[in-house]
């Protein structure tokens, strides 16, 4: 788990580079939706996310632009939003629905740490370690449409 957020932060910072039958319904899609972005955002994506963001207001400062602090909070939250727009897919696929909020639920602990390794001793946890080669790979391929968003959304909020 902290490998895949490991990657999951590189992907994002260096920034370089079938739905599942079970989950046709819109509902379904919505609740993968909601669950994988509280995991997003509670656990160190979300921190992830704030140091990107710091990185990105210093650019802009950097290239005599100042972000308001609604267009940074904009920007934060598109870049979560496409995050898991891109990702949904191949959590959809590869981690089921039951997986993803029992994973959830140990994101929404207190002690996030602990919460995790009783996790990741369930079943549920056994199961989502075993996708982890193919979330990585999702990982992976979501880099370029994901770096192209983000240098379109820093073009638009420099104009």
């Amino acid at each position: 788990m902290k490998r895949f957020a490991i990657l999951l932060f590189t992907a994002i910072v260096t920034f370089a580079a079938g739905f599942n039958a079970d989950a046709q319904t819109s509902g379904q899609e919505d609740q993968y939706r909601q669950s994988l972005t509280n995991i997003f955002v509670k656990g160190d994506v979300g921190q992830a996310f704030d140091g990107v963001l710091d990185m990105m207001v210093g650019l802009f400062k950097m290239a005599g632009t100042e972000l308001s602090d609604s267009q940074a909070a904009e920007l934060k939250t598109g870049l979560k939003n496409k995050l898991v727009d891109l990702m949904l897919p191949v959590y959809m696929e590869n981690v089921s629905l039951e997986d993803i909020q029992a994973m959830e639920q140990a994101y929404n602990s207190d002690n996030l740490e602990k919460s995790l390794q009783e996790f990741n001793a369930t079943p549920a946890g056994r199961r989502v370690q075993a996708a982890e080669s193919e979330l990585t790979a999702g990982m992976e391929s979501i880099k370029e449409p994901l770096t192209e968003w983000l240098i379109a959304e820093m073009e638009r909020l420099a104009e």
